[in-house]
């Protein structure tokens, strides 16, 4: 079992690596492996009291290594930042898996990763929570249901980043999220994945939406804090 993951998680890398090649600026980048960011772990768990949902976190961003790397695989296109990423969130994500069975045996867990704007995706081409879901998947294909279709964008919001404090980027994200039409998160148990917490107003929103349409329990998993 683990020659056949570690095989497909070779083969996502390379063909990553073919359709999208890595941009000559980003050659430090590139030569990341996995043992290096396991050296770099810096985990962290936020709560988000109004929701009552917790965070976990792999990494900090003020590592300038993850910084550059978490850029690169939003704004640089390096897609094979995610097969990265995803090989140390599994540690973390199993752990939640484990808490989620004994809390819920036998319900699954649904995986969604935070939906961007269809202009920020005709920007970038891909949503990288998408990837990075995708990613995380492929190493619990018996424990997690990845559902990309569940939650939706419904206007384009300006970057979070862009927003002076908490409380502009609560404005800013307040009500852009919705589930999907003809779809249902009533009862679910869902694990939200985003690529950093700041303030946490982007996963509050997101959780919000989908404990107003009734799901039971939610989770959230970023690469970094």
């Amino acid at each position: 079992m683990e020659f056949l993951k570690s095989y497909f998680y070779t083969l996502y890398t390379n063909c990553l690596a073919l359709i999208f090649p890595p941009i000559p600026d980003d050659t430090t980048i590139v030569s990341v492996t996995p043992d290096a960011l396991y050296k770099k772990i810096d985990q962290q768990q936020t709560y988000l009291k109004d929701i009552d949902v917790t965070v976990h976190s792999a990494f900090s961003y003020s590592d300038e290594t993850i910084k550059n790397m978490v850029h690169a695989f939003k704004y640089r296109r390096q897609k094979h930042c995610a097969p990265l990423f995803a090989e140390i969130l599994k540690d973390i994500v199993h752990e939640d898996i484990a808490e989620h069975t004994v809390m819920y045996p036998d319900q699954p867990l649904h995986l969604i990763p935070i939906p961007i704007s269809l202009k920020r995706y005709q920007e970038r081409g891909f949503n990288q929570s998408e990837l990075l879901a995708h990613a995380l998947s492929i190493h619990f294909p018996d424990l997690l249901i990845l559902r990309t279709d569940l939650l939706i964008r419904t206007y384009h919001t300006k970057s979070q980043a862009r927003a002076s404090n908490r409380a502009a980027r609560k404005e800013n994200i307040y009500g852009c999220f919705k589930v999907t039409y003809g779809s249902s998160v009533k009862d679910l148990h869902i694990l939200l994945i985003d690529d950093i917490i700041t303030t946490g107003a982007t996963l509050e929103e997101a959780s919000k939406t989908l404990r107003e349409a009734g799901a039971k329990s939610i989770r959230a998993i970023t690469i970094a804090h």
